[in-house]
């Protein structure tokens, strides 16, 4: 629902939606992606950027480590986002560097 609501201009009809999902599955990481990047959206910074740290919890993505280091968002990083996005970033380029 969430994300039909944002595909139609209905934001803040779809951060309910997002916020009514997450009350019933709290870990699920596609929701949570969604819903940070839409409090980001809205303006809503610091909650975009808590919701993008229970997203990593679950495993970080290219989207979420975008999303959280964009120029509005980095000034709410903290020093141990910083170094969870460098060892998860580091973990995924050795591999290709090293054959």
């Amino acid at each position: 629902l969430g994300h039909m609501l944002k595909d139609t201009d209905r934001p803040l009809e779809a951060d309910e939606a997002y916020g009514r999902a997450l009350a019933l599955h709290p870990d699920d990481a596609d929701v949570l992606l969604h819903a940070a990047s839409l409090k980001r959206r809205l303006g809503y910074r610091r909650e975009a950027m808590e919701l993008f740290r229970r997203r990593a919890e679950t495993g970080y993505c290219a989207d979420a480590i975008a999303e959280m280091t964009a120029p509005d968002m980095v000034k709410h990083l903290t020093v141990a986002d910083e170094r969870r996005i460098a060892a998860h970033v580091s973990r995924a380029v050795a591999p290709r560097l090293q054959g």
